[in-house]
């Protein structure tokens, strides 16, 4: 979440490689983080940006 902070526009696979994790992982990661509205996707999938609520 940190990283999605900082840089809004990051995607999954930049994510994975900066931890040393799997994109899959990440994905996961993100996915539960979506389902309980702790961050959603403003824009396309391509050019959108991460929000975080905090």
């Amino acid at each position: 979440m940190e990283l999605m902070v900082e840089n809004s526009s990051i995607t999954t696979a930049q994510i994975a490689n900066l931890l040393g994790i799997s994109r899959q992982a990440v994905a996961k990661q993100v996915r539960r983080l979506r389902e309980d509205g702790v961050i959603h996707r403003e824009g396309p999938d391509n050019g959108g940006r991460w929000k975080v609520e905090l």
